[in-house]
């Protein structure tokens, strides 16, 4: 399961100490959680009671919901927007004396080694400063990076390869690394079906007798259809797409004040207006489309395993989820779109990890102690 097979015992170790934690997480990563607060038990006597809400707004709304009994747990798991709702009611801990005054512990520390900021990816350590500011503007730490993903475009690579075969599809159906390509792959794509009667068929490769790409069922896109419709590029998250497009195109999404610690929607500028306006352009072509044109609440995945589309874009963490049954076709991974060389921008998401405003000392330490564990010395097993 996990490398940590001896039980230690150490002075700066609160054993016997019962802690609370919560989490948004599915039953997958719940039990991978699970497993490994097992084994943090097992090295440092320290019981955890761990409950799973199903989703991150379900945590959100029951540590919210809590927070005027007290009855919230000790340790969370959350975005920093739940974090800047925790500071509104004052029952988040600022972790920066934590961090200032850590010790080595033997239970899962190998020797040697420190618990310090740099220890995280830095924009990911910004998140969790970048929401209460003391009087002078310097930022608190609020949270420790735990689970992160990023944003990747995903396509079929058996279509894709098929059509790099022919030199008259070559140099129009590839994988696009801009928009302005993607704009002509897609309309490529379209051209190719329609020309060539593709809708309602298989497209087979006559070398092997193998079907590169079914379409039986599927219909042009012409408005007449919703459900059956072909769109080469589908987006997941219609906020993500948002706020990507805003920072690909030179502006800014949000900004806060400092001294006044108000927050500000900043994204309205021509460059954004322009590259939202291009984005529409493309969808009213046809060349991509969002999980509703397909009866979909969020996910581009399903429309994709079903061919009705040939690249999906969303997050890293969910490419299993877009893998066909039965081996129908092959998937690759590529770097998302952008507009420029010089703002590849890609969003990066995931929850961290924060101690709540409540407990005995020896709460607050095994507390910390979870934090720790979870978020560096046991991380590789989670994200395995």
């Amino acid at each position: 399961l996990f490398p940590y097979t001896t039980l230690f015992r150490s002075a700066e170790i609160p054993a016997g100490t019962t802690i609370s934690m919560w989490a948004g997480f599915g039953s997958d990563l719940s039990d991978k959680v699970e497993d490994l607060i097992d084994v943090f038990e097992s090295l440092t006597g320290i019981k955890v009671n761990y409950e799973s809400k199903s989703d991150y707004d379900s945590c959100l709304k029951a540590v919210t919901l809590a927070s005027t009994s007290g009855k919230y747990p000790n340790v969370v798991v959350g975005y920093p927007d739940h974090f800047a709702s925790y500071v509104k009611s004052d029952i988040i801990v600022r972790l920066d004396y934590y961090f200032e005054n850590d010790v080595h512990n033997d239970a899962f520390e190998p020797e040697g080694e420190s618990f310090k900021m740099s220890d995280f990816y830095e924009d990911y350590m910004l998140e969790n400063q970048s929401i209460e500011f003391d009087k002078d503007g310097n930022p608190y730490t609020l949270g420790v990076p735990f689970n992160k993903s990023t944003e990747v475009l995903i396509y079929n690579k058996t279509f894709f390869d098929y059509c790099a075969g022919f030199e008259s599809l070559a140099d129009k159906i590839y994988v696009p690394s801009t928009y302005e390509e993607l704009e002509s792959v897609g309309l490529a794509i379209l051209d190719y079906f329609d020309s060539n009667n593709l809708y309602g068929t298989k497209i087979v490769d006559s070398s092997t007798n193998k079907t590169v790409l079914d379409l039986t069922g599927i219909t042009k896109a012409d408005g007449s259809n919703k459900t059956t419709q072909f769109k080469p590029f589908s987006y997941d998250s219609q906020a993500n797409l948002f706020i990507t497009s805003v920072r690909q195109n030179g502006g800014t999404y949000t900004e806060i004040d400092k001294s006044t610690k108000k927050g500000y929607l900043a994204f309205k500028s021509d460059a954004v207006t322009e590259g939202l306006t291009y984005l529409k352009g493309l969808y009213d072509k046809n060349v991509f489309g969002i999980p509703a044109d397909w009866g979909e609440a969020k996910y581009g995945s399903n429309p994709f395993k079903a061919c009705k589309t040939v690249m999906t874009l969303g997050s890293s963490a969910g490419v299993a989820n877009s893998a066909p049954a039965g081996n129908k076709f092959e998937i690759a991974a590529a770097p998302v779109p952008f507009k420029s060389a010089d703002k590849k921008f890609v969003i990066s998401q995931g929850a961290n990890l924060a101690l709540m405003d409540k407990g005995s000392r020896e709460q607050r330490l095994a507390s910390w102690l979870l934090v720790k564990f979870l978020t560096k010395y046991a991380n590789g097993y989670l994200c395995a």
